[in-house]
């Protein structure tokens, strides 16, 4: 079991930037049914967002990213400001 964070945030993404990865009403049945994970978890807030998830085989970090963007936007050069935990660590990111 893979169990990981990935989100961006106001230590590594300005404000513009954060907007893109806003996410909408249907990711986390995207995570579970599109992307693989079986369990996830989407966190926002004005600082950062984030999915918190578990999935049985190891996703890639831009697949995540991709489904955290806006309706229609485009993944560039804001994958630099993407930061992905694993197992203990993504834990303890959460709490």
């Amino acid at each position: 079991m893979h169990l990981f964070c990935v989100g961006l945030s106001h230590h590594t993404a300005n404000v513009e930037t954060r907007e893109r990865f806003v996410g909408h009403a249907e990711i986390d049945r995207v995570l579970r049914e599109t992307v693989g994970c079986s369990e996830a978890l989407f966190l926002t807030t004005c600082n950062r967002v984030e999915v918190y998830a578990a999935s049985e085989e190891s996703i890639p970090t831009d697949r995540i990213a991709h489904c955290l963007l806006a309706t229609g936007a485009s993944l560039g050069g804001e994958m630099n400001s993407v930061y992905r935990n694993e197992t203990q660590q993504g834990v303890q990111n959460l709490f």
